[in-house]
């Protein structure tokens, strides 16, 4: 019996799926007879499937319902006849493989790095073969990195090295077989920054004042992508500022407006992107208070004494923190005493307990927090002298005559200082004669040619403050 003409080449007819090889096939040629088509598909493991009839005129076929990821050998021939007078062509085949089960799901495995985003996905659905999954990175500008093989098995990646700040489309997607025969499943997607290298160490840019903590850092390392840096300032009570944006380039930032006295942790870190999509880097940090408002003007606050000089000064501006004042008294010759620490609404001090005659610089300021993140206002100051001891009593020395009184003292104590006594003569209607000068260590003076017969004040002090006097007459 004359065998039918055979079909020409098979191809695939579009695309396989995982459960299906459609194919279709050069009409065979004319002037013979043929009843139909049949289509045979062969697993390379396993027995040919039944036939799948195709009609006379047939040129395709979507075949039968197959494994995914199994390498099928497609055989297409045309038959005439029925029963055991029916006669097949010549076969024309071709070999496909269909596509495997696609994973689910993909998701970032904890967190990127500067150099890596590591990812997680659902295990292909079972019932097919897989020969394992690919991963792919493509950097949103650039081409696709090489794919990064995982087992059959496996449910993550870590990936491979990665450039710094940079956005990547991670795709995973199952494969079966090798060669020119391989198969990719449909790809799951996900796409996910890396984290920008991290700047270097920030320190404070020059002083602090009542509102502003400028601050400095290092640059972060080169080879990798930023679009700039970010300063956010959060103060040890209540909530973090909003970010203060800095270019690219930027190594340091004036940072917002803050509150006097108070203490912020500043962190500085280097971002990338924007939107949904924008990382930041390890943050860098440092931990500095502003200073405190500064009290107003100082004075003496009544009068001072020989071991004490009491100040009061206007309280510093609200609307910044401080935890008190401290008042310091430096002597015009040698160190700062312990500075006198006072309460947050003090406006006065007594001061701690001074040299006789010494001059002192009294500074007041206002101080926030302890220890090492302690900080000062601004100081305000006044400049006294605390008075010298005075002399003893002062009396007759000898005798008086008819232009002279003579007189002697009792030295003043020792413990202070001094640069002389003034003895002043004062006569009982008119102004003081001219201050007598005597010498530090003097205990007397003849004072100067007086009015026969008047009656005089005699007052002897140490420096310019009187402290004790002595009245005394003669007449002639």
């Amino acid at each position: 019996m004359q065998l039918p003409n055979a079909p020409g080449a098979v191809s695939l007819n579009g695309a396989q799926t995982t459960t299906g090889i459609p194919v279709t096939w050069v009409a065979a040629a004319d002037g013979g007879l043929r009843s139909g088509y049949e289509v045979v598909y062969t697993p390379d493991s396993g027995s040919a499937l039944a036939a799948v009839p195709e009609g006379s005129s047939a040129t395709s076929s979507a075949g039968p319902t197959l494994i995914p990821g199994q390498l099928y050998t497609i055989e297409v021939y045309a038959v005439s006849g029925t029963g055991g007078t029916k006669t097949q062509s010549a076969k024309m085949s071709t070999t496909v493989r269909t596509l495997p089960n696609a994973p689910g799901a993909v998701s970032l495995n904890g967190a990127q790095t500067t150099t890596g985003i590591p990812v997680t996905w659902v295990a292909a659905a079972d019932g097919g073969l897989r020969s394992g999954y690919e991963v792919v990175y493509t950097p949103d500008s650039g081409s696709a990195l090489a794919a990064v093989p995982e087992g059959s098995s496996a449910t993550s990646s870590a990936g491979p090295t990665l450039i710094p700040g940079q956005l990547y489309t991670i795709e995973v997607y199952a494969v079966s077989g090798t060669g020119e025969d391989k198969t990719q499943s449909a790809k799951m997607s996900t796409t996910v920054r890396t984290l920008p290298n991290a700047p270097g160490a920030v320190s404070l840019n020059g002083a602090q004042t009542t509102t502003g903590i400028p601050v400095t850092w290092v640059a972060a390392a080169d080879g990798g992508l930023r679009s700039g840096y970010e300063v956010v300032y959060t103060p040890d009570s209540g909530s973090a500022l909003a970010a203060v944006p800095e270019g690219s380039s930027a190594t340091s930032s004036a940072g917002p407006t803050l509150i006097p006295g108070q203490l912020y942790t500043i962190e500085v870190y280097a971002v990338s992107g924007t939107g949904e999509d924008k990382t930041q880097s390890a943050k860098m940090s440092t931990t500095v208070r502003t200073l405190p408002n500064a009290p107003g003007a100082i004075s003496l606050n009544g009068a001072q004494t020989t071991t004490g000089i009491p100040v009061t000064w206007v309280a510093a501006a609200d609307g910044g923190l401080r935890s008190g004042y401290e008042v310091v008294y430096t002597p015009d010759s040698g160190s700062a005493l312990a500075a006198v620490p006072e309460g947050s609404s003090a406006t006065s001090s007594a001061g701690p307990t001074l040299v006789p005659g010494q001059l002192y610089t009294i500074e007041v300021y206002a101080v926030s927090g302890t220890g090492e993140d302690k900080t000062q206002s601004e100081r305000m100051s006044t400049t006294v002298r605390t008075l010298p001891n005075a002399p003893g009593a002062v009396s007759l020395n000898g005798a008086q005559t008819t232009t002279g009184i003579p007189v002697t003292w009792v030295a003043a104590a020792d413990g202070g200082l001094r640069s002389g006594y003034e003895v002043v003569y004062t006569p009982d209607s008119g102004s003081a004669l001219a201050a007598v000068p005597e010498g530090s260590s003097a205990t007397s003076s003849a004072g100067p040619t007086l009015i026969p017969g008047q009656l005089y004040t005699i007052e002897v002090y140490a420096d310019d403050m009187a402290e004790m006097f002595i009245k005394e007459s003669n007449s002639t």
